[in-house]
C-alpha cells in the first residue's frame, strides 16, 4: 500500500473512531458479545497508526445493564489486517473512565489521555492519563484530583521526547477553564497555561474548552479550541499559539461560529482545522474547513451545509500536496429515523474540492 493510500485509509479510520461503534474499526471482527456490544453508547474516540503497521484504539463501552450507566474504558490492539491482537478494558470501581486521544510512547508503550470519576451530575470528572504497555497492561501516569475537568481530549508527542495534552479544568461548580500542560514522559508538568475562569449553565453547558493540539515544524505549540465570548450568545473556534517552553504567542477568538475539533500544520507554514455548528437559517450543521496563516490570520473559509442535514466534520490529515478531511452525515427519514454515513472530502491546499464521497 503506498503511502498516500495508507493516509486515506487512516483517516477513514480516524472518522470510524469518531463515529462509529468500536466493532466497526479496521473492519474488526466481534469476538465475543460482553467485548464489543453492538449497541449506539460503545465508541472509540481515536486511533493511530502503531509502529508494526497496525492499530490502537481507544474508547468507551457502557454498561446498560446496569442501573447508572458506567463509562468503561477500552483499548484494542490489531493488525494491519484489523485482526484483534489484545483487547482491555479499564474497569471504575464506580462512576466511569473515558480514554479520548493516543499518543506513542517509549519501548513499544503508549500514553492515552482521557478522563475518570465518580459518578456525579456535573463535577468529579478527573483529568486522567495511563500508560499501556505493548502487551496491553495499563498503569495510571497522571491522575489530577485537585480539580474536576471534562477530560484530556488530545495528547501528542514532541520532538524533544516529553507530551503536550489539551482539554479542560473545572475549579469549581459552574465554572470552567481551557487547560494546556507541558509533561515529561512521567507525566511530571514541565509547564502549564490555566485559562481565565467561566461560568456554565445548571444543565453542564459550556463552550470553553481545547479540543486537538499539534507541533509545528519549528516546535511551537498549536491548538484549536472553542469560546463562548459573549457568554452564552453564541460559540466560536480559538487558535493559540505557545512556544516549546510555554509562552503565548497569539491567542485568537475568530468570528466562526463552529466547535474545533481538529488541526494540522500546512506546508506553507500555516494551518488548516475543521470544526462544526448551527446556523439560524439552517436546521442542520454547517461544516468548516478554515485555512489560518503562520500568524493565525484566517486566509480562507469553505463551507458545507444542506438545509436538513447534520454535517460533521471532525478529522484532518494533510500531505504535501493534498488535504484530507473526514466525518459523517446524519439525517431523519420519513420515519424519524436517524440516517449516517461516513464522509470523506479530498481537497487541494487551496481549499478546492477534488472529490466528495
Amino acid at each position: 500500500m503506498c503511502i498516500r493510500d495508507r493516509k486515506e485509509a487512516m483517516i477513514k479510520n480516524q472518522i470510524k473512531a469518531m463515529y462509529g461503534s468500536i466493532i466497526d474499526i479496521a473492519n474488526m471482527t466481534r469476538i465475543a458479545d460482553t467485548v464489543y456490544r453492538n449497541i449506539p453508547m460503545d465508541y472509540a474516540y481515536d486511533v493511530i497508526e502503531t509502529p508494526d503497521n497496525g492499530f490502537l484504539i481507544c474508547g468507551s463501552i457502557v454498561n446498560l445493564l446496569s442501573s447508572v450507566r458506567v463509562n468503561t474504558g477500552i483499548i484494542i490492539k490489531a493488525n494491519k489486517q484489523g485482526d484483534v491482537q489484545w483487547n482491555t478494558n479499564v474497569t471504575p470501581s464506580s462512576g466511569g473512565k473515558r480514554l479520548q486521544s493516543i499518543a506513542l510512547g517509549y519501548n513499544g508503550s503508549y500514553l492515552l489521555a482521557g478522563y475518570t470519576n465518580d459518578y456525579s451530575y456535573c463535577g468529579d470528572v478527573y483529568n486522567w492519563i495511563v500508560n499501556v504497555s505493548a502487551s496491553g497492561s495499563v498503569s495510571t501516569c497522571y491522575l489530577e484530583s485537585s480539580y474536576s475537568g471534562d477530560g484530556i481530549r488530545s495528547i501528542i508527542r514532541t520532538m524533544d521526547g516529553n507530551y503536550i495534552v489539551a482539554g479542560v479544568r473545572n475549579p469549581d461548580w459552574y465554572i470552567t477553564s481551557p487547560w494546556i500542560a507541558k509533561m515529561n514522559p512521567q507525566c511530571q508538568i514541565i509547564w502549564e497555561y490555566v485559562d481565565s475562569e467561566r461560568y456554565y449553565d445548571e444543565y453542564c453547558d459550556y463552550y470553553d474548552y481545547l479540543s486537538s493540539v499539534i507541533e509545528t515544524t519549528t516546535g511551537d505549540i498549536v491548538v484549536l479550541g472553542t469560546t463562548d465570548p459573549n457568554a452564552y450568545i453564541y460559540y466560536a473556534l480559538r487558535l493559540l499559539k505557545f512556544s516549546s517552553g510555554g509562552a503565548k504567542l497569539f491567542d485568537i477568538t475568530t468570528s466562526i461560529n463552529a466547535f474545533g475539533h481538529a488541526i494540522k500544520q500546512t506546508p506553507d507554514g500555516g494551518y488548516v482545522a475543521v470544526g462544526s455548528g448551527y446556523d439560524k437559517y439552517w436546521f442542520g450543521t454547517i461544516s468548516h474547513l478554515v485555512k489560518f496563516n503562520s500568524s493565525g490570520s484566517i486566509m480562507w473559509d469553505r463551507l458545507f451545509y444542506d438545509g436538513f442535514f447534520y454535517f460533521n466534520l471532525n478529522a484532518l490529515d494533510i500531505t504535501s500536496d493534498y488535504i484530507l478531511a473526514g466525518g459523517n452525515k446524519r439525517y431523519y427519514d420519513q420515519y424519524s429515523y436517524q440516517q449516517s454515513s461516513n464522509w470523506l472530502i479530498k481537497f487541494d491546499l487551496s481549499g478546492n474540492v477534488i472529490w466528495d464521497k
